[in-house]
């Protein structure tokens, strides 16, 4: 769905303020007129007659105690700065003014019914004004003072006090804050309130690290919720930040406060005075916030949103340690710096709080020069072992005579194919460059050189460069000369070739009416070397998008039917490979129909089984498809006379090949299959019957309703762990080698989860990558499901490599294991990898810009496509059947589970039955000869396909593994070809996918199903 959010984005950053009185500083206070009180008028703040759940009171309690909590953060910040103060510290009296930005202010009740106010104000002076607070005195009808309670301003500039060296913020000239105050005063006693506002001013000089946001905040529904995820980028130049932070205020639509929520960045690790964090963000790095606002998420399109961030940072002093001539002296440091970091090899830098003393040792001597002398900023010391104290920024230098000339040498060698010509730059130390391999040159330590590899030698294609032991596709590749390296250009006789997904696409459209959405397939190397490809699209109604790229690629096709009159269109896109030169092709076709031809989707609600009894996760499972294409599956309960929405299905590709096979030209039916994870846990009236709705729309707003599922939900006896995954999102997008995958996990009482991780494994296409961090604070989910053993530490953090991944789709998920043996799966999901190598953004054409030809009897039928050769798919049927030879086969969530024998029916089938997002490993070493290796296809109709989603194939071992994500049901036909001892031979084998919960047993306690 699409939503027009305004965005106001104020960059305001900083300190936790601090309200002491301790600082001796310059003081104003503005004082507002009592002619300008602001009532506060029962009809203006009528509430709802609400009774509000344990687990709201418990909420509000806990947002209360946080509110507390960083207010007295910033008072003990306050009165450390106030140690650092003189009278020389203070700026005059500054030209500030503070305003009430009295349209914004909003009086409000939490659960426990007390009065909050929320608002904003801003500094319509022309200097800064620190330390901002807001004082809200109260009084009743009579005008009698009854309570009086301050807070502070989050959201400001960055000033710095130069004293103590602390950051805090401010509100520069024009800039405003927004604030949030809580009080035990219950709201149905306030008459009306007046306000105060506090500031000091204190000398300040710009800073070093700056904070902003990178791109456009993501806005989406949790439980009912606005939940922000975005980025934070230091655009600073220089030091790290900690204990960042990101505080977001939601405006409605009359331009008054409603909200105001904060949450910790997900950074790195930072250490200072013995304390480590995990929020730093460091010089131009850019790191990402997850924040759960307590609006309401029902007509949020009309919000406005500002933002604050806040930070902690000291002042260093800079050590840079260097040696002449050569570098690489090994110097010994002591103490440490701030970022743990002591000795090193120069040339190097470290940071220091003020007024450090540091020890610095030189060695004896250099590359054979002799140590001669110290020079602390130009003045020389002869001493080997100098004390610098840090009361500023520092550089030293060791010197030494003249060096002995270090080489290194570089082995230039080839695979595959002998005497390929590598260019080489720059020339060596013998004048010598490019040669023929295997050569070798010789250059003096740390130069950089350049290896160029051609794409063909002889009758080979090249791979890719091997360099130290790793591995690049491109054909041109830079090594730094620090030791003796081995480079080699490795070439294979297979060239490489084009694979495409898919061989058609299939584009619905009403005439005049919305443009249909865009879709997508993805170009794979199915052969060797390395991909170079281009799309030759020459039509006026469609562009492609990237054009071109290396290797894989995600490509998505638009169509704009505009100017095209009901009646059926094709036209192919030509997808070559530059070097050689190959070629495939993709047919789309467009369908412009009348208006009342038009019909509404069609589909089914298949999981969970009605009547079931279900708790933790439930898969909401089925399938839908449209003439025109299915814009959204949308789940909801049953409540009162109406309906209540629980989220969206996310639709997957390949889930449901039955469907692709009965309605292959329907738009998009090559993701027919939709699943959407259910957290009951969040269901808004806890545990009970729920009569679920799964409601199909397309893009011109016709629905159908595709069924309804009772289920009854029992939470209060579960013992299993249950949580979500966050990172990657149902159906988004990973990339890079450092991707953070983030969720969160809990366990019933009295059990717990081990804080260490080591019970949580991460899987990644079926196969386990290892456990990630835990017992990391969430606090809205702390105060959604206090009292639990992990409820202070319920996120989890995980880093995946994607770039080790084949762009394109993958899935995700969870396995839990709490101290007592139970185990459950957390947050499964699909999500897409794009690590495409340098594809152009921009649509590749030909200059040319024909129109759709129009079908007819004799069209073109499209071949090729699903990343299976098309000579395969008639020749596998002609490979024999294996009737004898058993396959080993383990399902499991946790602990060593046992292969057992599963042998063929009378047909060479082997069955195999699993549960919803089930885990099954099949291992087919039985079946190949010493040696061999397997590949594996799923039947789609007559067709062989890639494997499913999220499934992974060890071609060399013989093992599979597939934990099929939600929108997996039914039959799955999957066949193996090996070689063995007597030949080429082929497995059939049928994976039947049943509900997990299904009015028997949960698959957990049940016994291995295999027949």
């Amino acid at each position: 769905m699409k939503k027009s959010i305004i965005v106001n984005i104020a960059l305001l950053v900083g300190l936790l303020f601090s309200f002491s009185q301790t600082v001796t500083a310059e003081k104003k206070e503005t004082f507002v007129d009592r002619a300008n009180v602001m009532v506060v008028n029962r009809s203006d703040y009528q509430l709802e007659n609400k009774i509000y759940t344990q687990a709201e009171i418990e909420i509000a309690k806990k947002k209360r105690q946080q509110w507390l909590e960083k207010d007295q953060e910033k008072d003990r910040q306050r009165a450390e700065a106030a140690k650092f103060a003189s009278a020389g510290d203070l700026d005059a009296i500054q030209a500030v003014a503070i305003t009430a930005q009295t349209g914004t202010f909003n009086a409000m009740q939490d659960a426990s019914s007390s009065f909050i106010l929320l608002g904003e104000v801003k500094n319509t002076g022309t200097t800064p004004a620190v330390f901002v607070g807001i004082t809200v005195k109260m009084y009743d009808g009579g005008n009698n003072l009854f309570d009086t309670r301050s807070t502070y301003i989050d959201g400001g500039s960055v000033v710095q006090l130069s004293a103590s060296g602390m950051y805090t913020n401010a509100l520069n000239a024009g800039e405003t804050g927004f604030f949030e105050l809580y009080t035990p005063t219950n709201y149905a006693d306030v008459a009306r309130y007046t306000y105060t506002f506090d500031y000091s001013t204190i000398s300040f000089t710009p800073a070093k690290a700056a904070l902003q946001l990178s791109g456009s905040p993501v806005f989406s529904e949790f439980y009912s919720k606005i939940k922000i995820t975005g980025d934070i980028k230091n655009t600073g130049c220089c030091y790290l930040t900690y204990f960042t932070k990101v505080y977001a205020a939601v405006y409605n639509d009359a331009g008054k406060v409603i909200d105001v929520s904060e949450a910790d960045v997900t950074g790195s690790d930072y250490k200072y005075d013995g304390t480590t964090t995990h929020t730093a963000i460091a010089p131009g790095a850019t790191e990402s916030f997850l924040l759960y606002a307590s609006a309401p998420y029902s007509g949020f399109s009309s919000y406005t949103y500002k933002y604050a961030f806040q930070w902690s940072e000291v002042l260093v002093y800079t050590l840079t340690v260097q040696s002449s001539p050569g570098t690489l002296a090994n110097i010994t440091v002591s103490p440490s710096d701030n970022n743990g970091n002591g000795s090193g090899y120069t040339n190097f830098t470290r940071n220091y709080k003020p007024g450090t003393p540091v020890a610095i040792t030189a060695p004896s001597s250099l590359n054979g020069g002799a140590f001669i002398k110290w020079t602390v900023d130009g003045t020389a010391n002869t001493s080997r072992t100098i004390n610098v104290t840090m009361n500023g920024s520092h550089t030293v230098v060791a010197v030494f005579g003249t060096p002995t000339v270090t080489t290194y040498t570089l082995s230039v060698q080839s695979s595959g194919v002998a005497g390929v010509a590598i260019t080489v730059s720059p020339a060596d130390q013998t004048a010598s460059s490019g040669g023929t391999t295997n050569f070798t040159r010789t250059y003096v330590a740390n130069k950089s050189v350049t290896l160029t590899a051609p794409s063909k030698s002889g009758e080979k294609y090249f791979a890719g460069w091997t360099v130290a032991g790793a591995d690049s596709i491109s054909r041109t590749v830079t090594v730094t000369m620090n030791k003796n390296i081995t480079a080699s250009a490795n070439y294979t006789s297979t060239p490489p070739t084009i694979s495409l997904n898919r061989s058609a696409l299939y584009f619905g459209y009403v005439f005049s009416k919305a443009t249909p959405a865009p879709q997508t397939f993805i170009i794979a190397n199915g052969g060797g070397g390395t991909l170079d490809w281009k799309i030759y699209e020459h039509y006026d109604a469609i562009v492609c998008t990237p054009g071109n790229g290396i290797d894989g690629a995600i490509v998505t096709v638009s169509i704009d039917p505009g100017e095209y009159f009901p009646g059926s269109y094709y036209g192919d896109l030509n997808i070559t490979n530059r070097d050689p030169y190959s070629a495939q092709y993709l047919t789309v076709y467009l369908e412009v129909m009348w208006a009342v031809q038009n019909q509404a989707p069609i589909g089914d609600f298949a999981t969970p089984t009605d009547g079931s009894t279900v708790g933790s996760s439930v898969a909401v499972t089925g399938w839908a498809v449209d003439d025109i294409g299915v814009d959204s599956v949308k789940i909801y309960y049953e409540n009162g006379a109406g309906l209540g929405y629980i989220g969206d299905a996310v639709f997957v590709d390949g889930a449901r090949p039955d469907i692709q096979a009965a309605y292959p030209t329907y738009p998009g039916s090559y993701k027919a299959g939709w699943g959407y994870m259910l957290l009951t846990n969040f269901l808004p009236n806890g545990d009970g019957e729920y009569k679920l709705h799964a409601i199909a729309s397309d893009s011109e707003g016709k629905t159908t309703d595709l069924g309804t599922k009772t289920i009854t939900v029992d939470n209060i006896h579960a013992v299993k762990p249950f949580g979500a995954i966050d990172t990657p999102g149902q159906g988004g997008t990973a990339s890079g080698a450092k991707f953070s995958n983030v969720g969160w996990i809990l366990t019933p009482q009295p059990n717990s989860i081990p804080t260490n991780g080591s019970t949580i494994d991460v899987y990644v296409d079926g196969v386990n990558k290892g456990h990630p961090v835990y017992n990391i604070y969430r606090p809205d989910i702390a105060g959604f499901f206090p009292g639990y053993a992990n409820s202070d530490g319920s996120m989890a953090q995980f880093n995946i490599d994607t770039t080790a991944y084949e762009t394109g789709y993958h899935s995700m998920f969870w396995i839990a294991t709490d101290n007592a043996g139970n185990a459950d799966g957390i947050g499964s999901r699909f999500f897409t990898i794009e690590n495409a190598g340098s594809a152009d953004s921009a649509p590749a054409n030909d200059g040319q810009d024909e129109r759709l030809k129009p079908v007819t009897d004799n069209a073109d039928s499209p071949t090729g496509g699903d990343f299976v050769p098309d000579s395969l798919h008639q020749s596998y049927a002609c490979i024999p059947v294996d009737h004898v030879t058993p396959i080993k086969v383990k399902k499991s969530f946790s602990g060593p589970a046992i292969y057992r024998d599963v042998f063929p029916d009378e047909n060479g089938i082997s069955h195999i039955d699993i549960k919803e997002n089930e885990l099954i490993e099949i291992d087919f070493s039985q079946l190949m000869g010493n040696g061999a290796g397997i590949s594996g296809y799923l039947e789609t109709g007559a067709r062989l396909t890639a494997l499913p989603l999220g499934s992974t194939l060890d071609r060399g071992k013989g093992k599979f593994c597939w934990l099929p994500v939600a929108g997996f049901m039914g039959d799955y036909n999957l066949t193996f070809i090996a070689a063995s001892k007597g030949g080429v031979i082929r497995k059939d084998i049928r994976i039947t996918i049943s509900p997990k919960f299904d009015n028997k047993i949960d698959v957990l306690e049940s016994p291995l199903s295999i027949r």
